[in-house]
Protein backbone atom coordinates (compact mmCIF):
# COMPACT_ATOMS: atom_id res chain seq x y z
CA UNK A 1 0.00 0.00 0.00
CA UNK A 2 1.42 3.96 -0.94
CA UNK A 3 2.50 4.73 2.12
CA UNK A 4 0.59 8.12 3.55
CA UNK A 5 -2.02 7.88 0.68
CA UNK A 6 -3.99 11.06 0.02
CA UNK A 7 -7.11 8.98 -1.51
CA UNK A 8 -8.25 5.62 -0.08
CA UNK A 9 -10.44 3.71 -2.49
CA UNK A 10 -11.87 0.64 0.05
CA UNK A 11 -13.04 -2.24 -2.11
CA UNK A 12 -16.11 -5.18 -1.57
CA UNK A 13 -15.84 -8.75 -3.09
CA UNK A 14 -19.29 -10.36 -3.87
CA UNK A 15 -21.73 -7.67 -5.47
CA UNK A 16 -19.21 -5.57 -6.69
CA UNK A 17 -15.81 -6.80 -8.03
CA UNK A 18 -17.62 -9.90 -8.69
CA UNK A 19 -21.49 -9.74 -9.51
CA UNK A 20 -23.57 -12.34 -7.44
CA UNK A 21 -25.82 -14.79 -9.24
CA UNK A 22 -28.68 -13.84 -10.77
CA UNK A 23 -31.87 -14.71 -8.35
CA UNK A 24 -33.44 -16.69 -10.99
CA UNK A 25 -30.52 -18.79 -11.58
CA UNK A 26 -30.41 -18.23 -15.61
CA UNK A 27 -26.76 -16.98 -16.95
CA UNK A 28 -25.02 -18.28 -13.91
CA UNK A 29 -21.58 -16.37 -13.41
CA UNK A 30 -18.97 -19.24 -12.95
CA UNK A 31 -17.33 -18.75 -9.07
CA UNK A 32 -15.49 -14.87 -8.78
CA UNK A 33 -15.62 -14.06 -12.09
CA UNK A 34 -14.70 -10.30 -11.90
CA UNK A 35 -16.69 -7.69 -13.61
CA UNK A 36 -15.36 -6.75 -17.44
CA UNK A 37 -11.37 -6.49 -17.41
CA UNK A 38 -12.07 -2.59 -18.63
CA UNK A 39 -14.06 -1.88 -15.56
CA UNK A 40 -10.75 -3.11 -13.56
CA UNK A 41 -8.61 -1.78 -15.92
CA UNK A 42 -10.20 1.26 -15.03
CA UNK A 43 -10.08 1.41 -11.70
CA UNK A 44 -6.53 -0.07 -11.52
CA UNK A 45 -5.32 3.12 -13.61
CA UNK A 46 -6.69 5.52 -10.54
CA UNK A 47 -5.41 2.96 -7.79
CA UNK A 48 -2.01 3.13 -9.57
CA UNK A 49 -1.97 6.60 -8.58
CA UNK A 50 1.36 7.97 -6.15
CA UNK A 51 -1.07 9.70 -3.44
CA UNK A 52 -3.92 6.69 -3.74
CA UNK A 53 -4.10 3.11 -2.09
CA UNK A 54 -6.57 0.42 -2.13
CA UNK A 55 -7.44 -1.58 1.07
CA UNK A 56 -11.14 -4.02 1.03
CA UNK A 57 -13.25 -4.26 3.44
CA UNK A 58 -15.37 -7.85 2.45
CA UNK A 59 -16.38 -10.91 3.96
CA UNK A 60 -13.86 -12.84 2.10
CA UNK A 61 -10.93 -14.32 4.15
CA UNK A 62 -7.37 -12.75 4.06
CA UNK A 63 -6.60 -16.09 2.02
CA UNK A 64 -9.08 -16.18 -0.65
CA UNK A 65 -8.90 -11.95 -1.39
CA UNK A 66 -4.97 -12.84 -2.08
CA UNK A 67 -5.96 -15.41 -4.56
CA UNK A 68 -8.60 -13.05 -5.83
CA UNK A 69 -6.07 -10.18 -6.44
CA UNK A 70 -3.18 -12.71 -7.69
CA UNK A 71 -5.71 -15.16 -10.15
CA UNK A 72 -8.48 -13.39 -11.21
CA UNK A 73 -7.14 -9.98 -11.23
CA UNK A 74 -3.98 -9.95 -12.67
CA UNK A 75 -2.31 -8.34 -9.54
CA UNK A 76 -4.31 -5.33 -9.99
CA UNK A 77 -6.10 -3.29 -7.05
CA UNK A 78 -3.71 -5.37 -5.03
CA UNK A 79 -4.20 -3.67 -0.95
CA UNK A 80 -4.91 -5.15 2.10
CA UNK A 81 -7.59 -6.92 3.79
CA UNK A 82 -8.98 -4.49 6.66
CA UNK A 83 -12.26 -6.19 7.62
CA UNK A 84 -10.81 -9.27 9.14
CA UNK A 85 -11.65 -9.73 12.57
CA UNK A 86 -13.60 -6.64 12.53
CA UNK A 87 -17.01 -7.22 15.40
CA UNK A 88 -19.34 -8.16 12.39
CA UNK A 89 -22.31 -6.52 13.95
CA UNK A 90 -24.78 -4.04 12.24
CA UNK A 91 -23.02 -1.31 10.33
CA UNK A 92 -19.69 -2.94 10.41
CA UNK A 93 -18.48 -2.12 7.15
CA UNK A 94 -18.29 1.33 7.59
CA UNK A 95 -16.66 0.53 11.21
CA UNK A 96 -13.89 -0.63 9.25
CA UNK A 97 -13.76 1.51 6.28
CA UNK A 98 -13.33 4.23 9.14
CA UNK A 99 -10.80 2.59 10.81
CA UNK A 100 -8.89 1.83 7.08
CA UNK A 101 -9.02 5.51 6.62
CA UNK A 102 -7.55 6.28 10.46
CA UNK A 103 -4.76 3.43 10.07
CA UNK A 104 -3.52 4.99 6.68
CA UNK A 105 -4.32 8.39 7.17
CA UNK A 106 -6.23 9.46 4.20
CA UNK A 107 -7.99 12.85 3.41
CA UNK A 108 -10.35 11.41 1.01
CA UNK A 109 -12.21 8.01 1.00
CA UNK A 110 -13.92 5.90 -2.14
CA UNK A 111 -16.19 3.24 -0.72
CA UNK A 112 -17.27 0.44 -3.46
CA UNK A 113 -19.41 -1.77 -1.56
CA UNK A 114 -23.00 -3.48 -3.23
CA UNK A 115 -24.30 -3.15 0.85
CA UNK A 116 -22.54 0.82 1.29
CA UNK A 117 -24.84 3.14 3.05
CA UNK A 118 -23.76 6.72 3.39
CA UNK A 119 -25.60 7.97 6.38
CA UNK A 120 -23.75 4.62 8.37
CA UNK A 121 -20.06 5.78 6.87
CA UNK A 122 -20.85 9.66 7.79
CA UNK A 123 -22.08 8.11 11.46
CA UNK A 124 -18.72 6.40 11.71
CA UNK A 125 -16.30 9.03 9.81
CA UNK A 126 -17.97 11.18 12.78
CA UNK A 127 -17.21 8.80 15.85
CA UNK A 128 -13.40 8.41 14.68
CA UNK A 129 -13.11 12.35 14.55
CA UNK A 130 -12.13 12.05 11.48
CA UNK A 131 -12.65 14.80 8.73
CA UNK A 132 -12.51 13.71 5.22
CA UNK A 133 -14.05 13.98 1.81
CA UNK A 134 -15.76 11.00 0.88
CA UNK A 135 -17.61 9.70 -2.64
CA UNK A 136 -19.69 6.14 -1.81
CA UNK A 137 -20.79 4.18 -4.48
CA UNK A 138 -23.31 1.05 -4.10
CA UNK A 139 -22.91 -0.93 -7.14
CA UNK A 140 -26.55 -2.74 -8.47
CA UNK A 141 -25.20 -6.22 -6.76
CA UNK A 142 -25.93 -8.52 -9.88
CA UNK A 143 -24.11 -6.54 -12.20
CA UNK A 144 -21.41 -5.09 -9.94
CA UNK A 145 -19.95 -1.87 -10.42
CA UNK A 146 -19.49 -0.35 -13.96
CA UNK A 147 -17.50 1.46 -16.37
CA UNK A 148 -19.47 5.07 -15.24
CA UNK A 149 -19.05 4.28 -12.09
CA UNK A 150 -15.15 4.08 -12.31
CA UNK A 151 -15.16 7.04 -14.02
CA UNK A 152 -16.87 8.89 -11.55
CA UNK A 153 -14.34 7.54 -8.90
CA UNK A 154 -11.43 9.21 -11.54
CA UNK A 155 -13.25 12.37 -11.52
CA UNK A 156 -13.78 12.54 -7.72
CA UNK A 157 -10.19 12.33 -7.50
CA UNK A 158 -9.72 15.03 -10.29
CA UNK A 159 -11.97 17.39 -8.10
CA UNK A 160 -10.02 16.67 -5.15
CA UNK A 161 -6.46 18.05 -7.13
CA UNK A 162 -8.36 21.12 -8.55
CA UNK A 163 -10.18 22.43 -5.01
CA UNK A 164 -6.39 21.29 -3.62
CA UNK A 165 -5.00 23.56 -6.62
CA UNK A 166 -7.20 26.64 -5.77
CA UNK A 167 -6.43 26.05 -2.20
CA UNK A 168 -2.74 26.83 -2.70
CA UNK A 169 -3.05 29.81 -4.75
CA UNK A 170 -5.18 31.91 -3.21
CA UNK A 171 -3.50 35.13 -4.75
CA UNK A 172 -4.29 33.70 -8.49
CA UNK A 173 -7.79 32.88 -7.16
CA UNK A 174 -8.51 36.61 -5.58
CA UNK A 175 -7.51 38.03 -8.39
CA UNK A 176 -10.13 36.19 -10.63
CA UNK A 177 -12.75 36.78 -8.04
CA UNK A 178 -11.77 40.83 -8.17
CA UNK A 179 -12.27 41.10 -11.80
CA UNK A 180 -15.79 38.80 -12.10
CA UNK A 181 -13.86 35.97 -12.78
CA UNK A 182 -14.03 32.09 -11.70
CA UNK A 183 -11.13 30.58 -12.78
CA UNK A 184 -11.48 26.75 -13.91
CA UNK A 185 -11.03 24.23 -10.92
CA UNK A 186 -11.73 26.33 -8.17
CA UNK A 187 -13.13 25.39 -4.72
CA UNK A 188 -16.79 27.32 -5.73
CA UNK A 189 -16.91 24.65 -8.83
CA UNK A 190 -15.67 21.66 -7.07
CA UNK A 191 -18.08 22.00 -4.54
CA UNK A 192 -21.12 21.79 -7.52
CA UNK A 193 -19.49 19.05 -8.77
CA UNK A 194 -18.47 17.01 -5.96
CA UNK A 195 -20.31 17.57 -2.34
CA UNK A 196 -17.81 16.51 0.53
CA UNK A 197 -20.39 13.67 0.96
CA UNK A 198 -21.86 12.14 -1.91
CA UNK A 199 -23.67 8.66 -2.98
CA UNK A 200 -23.59 6.89 -6.40
CA UNK A 201 -25.61 3.78 -7.66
Amino acid sequence: MTNNPRVLIVLDVDGTISPLPPPDGGSEPAFATPVEDRVIGALSEVAERDDVAVAWVTTWSPRMLRWLIDERLGHRLDGPHMGDGVDRTRGWRARAVANAVAAVGASAVVWIDDMAVRTTLERAIERAALDVDMLVIRPERYTGVTLRQAQRVRRFIEGLDARDGYLEDTVRTQTHAKHGVRPAGTAAEYSSLHPRSSMVR
